[in-house]
């Protein structure tokens, strides 16, 4: 079996795209191809501003 067989479809269309130069990127092994790797596009983490008031707040020693 040829390595492209193993490839689904959307796998192939990925592996022919450009990379973006601001996008950041990991390494994953394609499950069922015997080790091969992909670049897989890391999606950015959203800003949790709730978690960042919170730690502010635990450092401000607010007194009612």
């Amino acid at each position: 079996m040829s390595t492209q067989q193993a490839l689904e479809p959307e796998q192939l269309e990925r592996a022919h795209s450009p990379r973006k130069p601001e996008q950041n990127y990991e390494l994953r092994v394609i499950h069922g191809t015997g080790g091969l790797l992909e670049l897989v596009e890391i999606q950015p983490r959203r800003h949790q501003w709730f978690h960042d008031w919170v730690r502010a707040m635990q450092f401000a020693h607010w007194t009612f």
